[in-house]
Parts: C-alpha cells; sequence; structure tokens
C-alpha cells in the first residue's frame, strides 16, 4: 500500500520540480487513467477493466472523471469477501460481465472532484447510475458504498488526462442483483398461478428426475438449469409450509429443496418469465401446492427388477426412465388397475395393499389437465376415468414396486400416455357402433330392450345385418315387418331369445371342442370351440361363425355372427 502511494506522490514531485525551474520546455501531459493505474500497480483493477468489453475506450475517452481505484489488496480482499477465487470467479458471482461492469462503473463519478473541492459531505451520481457518499474531514476522505461499508483515500488527486484517480482500500459494491442476498419468495403468475421465485421475480423449478430427492442434473444440464440456495425466506402464502423447506449439498455448494424437490433457476429465464416450465417434458414451476407432481426414473418393480415400458405398452425388463405420476405431498407413486372399468374400482382384494388413492385437487403440473381428473365413488381420484391407487409396499419417496405385482402390467403406472378408459357399453350402444341396425329393429319390435338390458349376466350371440337380409332371402319376405308377419310374433320373440345366453361367457371361458349352453328360448344351443375359432349350430343344424368374439357390455358379452340362428319353431 505504502510503494502505491509513494510511486504516485513521487511521480507528482518531479512533475512540479521540472515546472518550477527557468528555461525548462513545457509539463508533460498527464498520464491517461490506464496509465496512472499502470504506474501505481493497479493491476487487478486493470484485469477487470479489460474484462468489460468498451468500458477502458469509454473511459479514456470521457471528458471529465473520478476514478476511486482499489489497491490491489483491495480487490484481494473483496475476492475473500465474495468466495471467490480469482477475477473470474468474482465475474460470476456479480451475475456475469454486466454485473462487473456495474460495479466498476460505481466507482467512475462522470465529473472532476480533487480533494481540496469536497464538501464535509457529498452525494456524486457514478456512471452505475447510483450515488455514492463522499465525505471529507480534514485531510481524510472515506467513501461509503451501497452496502454501507467505507473505503478509506489512501492517495489523493493523482491527475490523469481527464480527471482525477484517488486510490482506495475497498472495493465499492452497488446495489446489484447478484450480491443481494439469495431470497426465496412466491410470486403470481398470471398463467401458472402461483410459484416459487427470487426476490427479483425470477422463476424457480422443479426437475422430474430429482424423484428421488437428489440433483440429478451436471454436466450441460447443470449449465441450463443452475441451482438455487435462498438464503432467507419472505413467504406468507399459506399454502407453503416452511417445514418443508431443506438443503442439500451438490458439488461442494448448497441448493434448497422443497418437499424433497431441489430448486433450479433455467438460464434462458429473465425476471418475471416462466420459459422453464413444460422443457422436456421433465421440469416444471416449483409451486408449494402441487396435488399430483410427474417424475421421471428407472422403474423397478418389487422383485428388484428393471423394466421399461415398450411401444407395444407391455411392461418388460430394461434400464431407461420412464414418466409416471406421484402424489406430490406424499412422493407415493400412483396406479391403476388393469381389469378396472371406467370410473368404477373393481378392485375386490386387501385395501391396506392397494389403498385407495383419495386427495383434494389443488395444483397440478402444467402437462396434466384437470378435465381428465375425477372423483368417483369412495372419493377415489381417477384419471381419464382410471381410477387410482397406491401400493402398500412403496416405503420410499418415487418408489414403483407395485408395477411387477402380481406380474407386470397387472398394476401400470399412470402418466401422459395413459389411455382415456371408455365406459363400457349396454347391448343398445354396443349394437348401434356395430351397425347391427336390424337385430336392434327387431329387439326393439319383439320388446325385449328392456328384458336384456336389465339382465344381470347375459351372452349375445348377434347376427349382422347380411344374415338378417339372408334370412330375408330364404324365406322370400323383403322388409322385418314382412318376417314379423311370416313368423308370427312370438316366434320373431323366440328367434331372439334363441340368440341369448343368461350367463356370461367369453369365447376364453369356453371349453375346447363342443358345447351345449341353454338359451332364453328354452333351447340348448350347440357352441364350438377350435383353438381361436367359434361356431354356433341352430336346432336347424345351421352352422355359423363367430365374426367378432368378446365385445364386452355392461352386463355380459357380445359374440357377432354371420348368420340367423334358428329354434324350433314347430
Amino acid at each position: 500500500m505504502k510503494n502505491i502511494f509513494k510511486n504516485l506522490m513521487a511521480g507528482m514531485f518531479v512533475l512540479l520540480a521540472f515546472s518550477c525551474q527557468e528555461d525548462e520546455p513545457a509539463p508533460q501531459p498527464a498520464p491517461d487513467l490506464v496509465q496512472a493505474a499502470n504506474a501505481a500497480g493497479l493491476t487487478t483493477l486493470l484485469a477487470a477493466v479489460e474484462a468489460v468489453p468498451e468500458l477502458a475506450p469509454a473511459l479514456l475517452n470521457s471528458q471529465a472523471i473520478t476514478v476511486f481505484a482499489p489497491t490491489n489488496d483491495a480487490f484481494a480482499n473483496a475476492l475473500t469477501a465474495l468466495e471467490a477465487a480469482n477475477l473470474d470467479e468474482l465475474v460470476e458471482k456479480l451475475g456475469g460481465v454486466d454485473g462487473l461492469e456495474t460495479v466498476l462503473g460505481f466507482h467512475v463519478v462522470p465529473a472532476i472532484a480533487f480533494a481540496a473541492d469536497l464538501n464535509a459531505s457529498n452525494n456524486f451520481t457514478t456512471l452505475s447510475g447510483q450515488e455514492l457518499l463522499v465525505e471529507r474531514s480534514g485531510n481524510s476522505v472515506t467513501i461509503t458504498d451501497a452496502t454501507g461499508a467505507v473505503a478509506n483515500v489512501v492517495a489523493a488527486d493523482v491527475t490523469i488526462s481527464n480527471g482525477v484517480v484517488h486510490v482506495i482500500d475497498r472495493v465499492l459494491l452497488p446495489e446489484i442483483d447478484a450480491l443481494q442476498p439469495s431470497t426465496l419468495t412466491i410470486k403470481e403468475d398470471p398463467n401458472l398461478g402461483f410459484m416459487f421465485a427470487d426476490a427479483n421475480g425470477r422463476s424457480l423449478y422443479y426437475f422430474s428426475r430429482d424423484v428421488n430427492g437428489d440433483n440429478n442434473c451436471s454436466g450441460g444440464c447443470a449449465n441450463n438449469w443452475p441451482i438455487f440456495y435462498a438464503e432467507e425466506i419472505n413467504i406468507s402464502n399459506p399454502a407453503f409450509d416452511a417445514s418443508l423447506i431443506g438443503t442439500i449439498e451438490v458439488d461442494g455448494e448448497n441448493q434448497t429443496t422443497y418437499n424433497g424437490w431441489p430448486l433450479y433457476y433455467f438460464a434462458n429465464d429473465e425476471n418475471g418469465s416462466v420459459n422453464g416450465d413444460g422443457v422436456g417434458s421433465v421440469w416444471f414451476a416449483a409451486k408449494p401446492d402441487y396435488s399430483i407432481m410427474i417424475a421421471n426414473g428407472q422403474l423397478v418393480g418389487n422383485n428388484g427388477e428393471n423394466y421399461i415400458i415398450n411401444e407395444a405398452g407391455e411392461y418388460v425388463n430394461g434400464e431407461g426412465n420412464t414418466q409416471y405420476y406421484i402424489d406430490f405431498q406424499t412422493g407415493r407413486t400412483l396406479y391403476r388397475f388393469i381389469n378396472d372399468e371406467a370410473d368404477q374400482s373393481n378392485f375386490g382384494g386387501n385395501p391396506s395393499v392397494w389403498p385407495l388413492y383419495t386427495t383434494e385437487i389443488d395444483q397440478l403440473p402444467s402437462l396434466i389437465s384437470t378435465d381428465d381428473l375425477n372423483v368417483i365413488e369412495n372419493n377415489q381420484l381417477s384419471f381419464r376415468a382410471n381410477p387410482l391407487y397406491f401400493f402398500g409396499s412403496d416405503e420410499d419417496r418415487g418408489d414403483t414396486k407395485g408395477v411387477s405385482v402380481p406380474n407386470p402390467g397387472v398394476w401400470p403406472i399412470v402418466n401422459n400416455d395413459t389411455p382415456e378408459l371408455e365406459p363400457i357399453p349396454n347391448l343398445v350402444e354396443a349394437a348401434t357402433a356395430a351397425e347391427l341396425t336390424i337385430l336392434l329393429d327387431a329387439v326393439v319390435a319383439a320388446g325385449l330392450a328392456d328384458a336384456l338390458l336389465e339382465a344381470d349376466e347375459i351372452t349375445v350371440f348377434a347376427p349382422t345385418n347380411d344374415a338378417f337380409v339372408a334370412l330375408l332371402e330364404t324365406l322370400e319376405v323383403e322388409t322385418l315387418e314382412e318376417l314379423i308377419e311370416a313368423l308370427g310374433a312370438d316366434a320373431v320373440v323366440k328367434v331372439l331369445q334363441f340368440h341369448v345366453v343368461p350367463a356370461v361367457a367369453f369365447s376364453t371361458d369356453l371349453a375346447e371342442g363342443s358345447q351345449t349352453v341353454p338359451t332364453l328360448a328354452g333351447e340348448n344351443l350347440t357352441v364350438i370351440r377350435t383353438g381361436n375359432s367359434v361356431t354356433v349350430i341352430d336346432s336347424a343344424d345351421n352352422t355359423y361363425n363367430v365374426v367378432v368374439a368378446d365385445v364386452q357390455i355392461q352386463n355380459g358379452v357380445v359374440h357377432v355372427i354371420d348368420g340367423v340362428l334358428l329354434p324350433n319353431l314347430d
């Protein structure tokens, strides 16, 4: 510090000595800022100025400036205080080159102020736009920065070509976002609602792959998604639970978590923007009150084996991340049961093994629509009409043990690819969808519709329209009305009842070979299964094929056949 003072003052005394001698040449011009800083050994200051493009030329070309120039020791102390090992790390701590430019500009006043020109108290507006408090007491001059820290002028009034330099023993810190205590707040976004942010309104995010509570964003990911650490919390939102705040260590740095989810910035955000929400279907605005959260990780069954879902939707052994939904509050994975019907739970087993998922829906990640959720019987929540469950043996956050119980695919996870579970149609709806219009007309004409819809269990062998047309041709009639007239109303009722078995029989329920089954007509029907093929034989020994099997209806099953079955009509 004394050497710097000696060098600066010695240069000034030499200039004064030469100016007092007679017949000497005109005084040498004053050095510019860079030359003066070099002469004083202010190498760190010069390096900092050079790190900001165009700053040095701008200062050299200014008409009038006063520079408060920190010593190398002052910069070393600033590096220590800001936990930076070198100038590059200091730039990072200041939020980038723009932050460094703000700090350096805070040391420059666009006017000339020698020490003798100062009042006892002076407020100067700096190139950064912020004010400095400069105070003079006798021959002592001090400067107070935005943090309240006080720097001393250790070498005053070093004249430069466009102003004056005062060497100081401290780096002056302005108000700068990067230097403010990192504060966790909640802001209200017009589209996403209340979400976590820092004190400047910069958005914070959750990463789906952090479902286990660890930071899984490294390498290039970490460059795009910097970690967030809160030194202070300023939140009054009732949805926020301070007890859920935590801290993890990532490569020697602290990161704040909420309810086990690490918090991140998005590099492409500005204050107020939420550009990171939904990126890659794995990044979501961080909220305190999600009901459901989207996880993304390796599926590991109760048997310890790894699973993936192939293109056919089958659960097969393999390694790779899969998207799945979890309950945000508990971290437990959500499942559906393959045998459930639309908005109807058919699971009759131990409820402690597969508890129903009951919750009130509040906030959801942007990829989940409230239209896909519904509350059904017993307050169970359904997703796309699939009733939702927990698995009792999922102990840790994000566990997916249920995917292998009792066999893979019986209890699938739930995610964006989960299909809508369509309501099971009744007989009329199924026949309408299959365009069995003549059969429907016949059932209505015979007055059987209500009886069939209200039956407990039925299997219907349903003739196609072509099958009815063939019967009309055989009987040499042209319309259904003529058929009823030709056979008689009672006979038509018996024909239709001969197509209905008062029990549920899917094709897979049939024994291999021939079997007889009772019908509502009071006569037996012969059904033959040969592998995957099924045929039916009526009382006249006519054989017809099942062309579409196993159409499930609310009270049974429909098999579409290519002929009209005839009972004994004598």
